[in-house]
């Protein structure tokens, strides 16, 4: 990044249970925010702490709070089920039970858990992709999850 000035005067507090929204034009930071609180970005000012703890750019400490899913989801070529769990040992249940609640299940039945996603998941359809991004960060069960336009590409009776 080069050394624009992105946020001033930025605070915020949430408390467990909360969900909060934020909304802004496009350019406005909300994606770099997303980066600093999952520690892919250093706040250049100020702190970041999670239950009193520094965690300011501190990927290990903060990996374990956050689930992310991405504006342009990320997919790997491998099998589908590969790319939900990312080789995490996660049970048959929770997995068909994820898959059912993002709207897998119909790709699940017609192709199976081993079907072999292509690069980029170019043989998916974008909501397909989107679906996918979604089911591996409920998988996770971490306590945050942060959504970045993640409901771009999904038909609305999904939504």
């Amino acid at each position: 990044m080069n050394n624009k000035k992105i946020f001033s005067g930025v605070s915020l507090l949430v408390n467990p249970g909360e969900k909060i929204l934020i909304e802004a034009s496009s350019g406005w930071g909300k994606s770099t925010l997303f980066n600093i609180l999952i520690g892919n970005y250093h706040a250049s000012e100020g702190t970041y702490s999670i239950n009193g703890q520094d965690v300011n750019s501190n990927w290990n400490k903060i990996h374990r709070y956050f689930s992310f899913i991405q504006q342009k989801p990320f997919v790997l070529e491998n099998t589908l089920k590969y790319n939900i769990t990312l080789g995490r040992k996660i049970s048959n249940k929770k997995i068909n039970e994820v898959a059912e609640t993002v709207g897998l299940s119909e790709l699940v039945k017609e192709k199976g858990w081993n079907y072999k996603v292509a690069k980029d998941g170019l043989n998916l359809s974008g909501g397909q992709n989107q679906r996918i991004e979604i089911a591996r960060a409920l998988v996770a069960e971490r306590p945050v999850l942060l959504a970045d336009e993640a409901t771009s590409a999904l038909d609305k009776k999904f939504i």
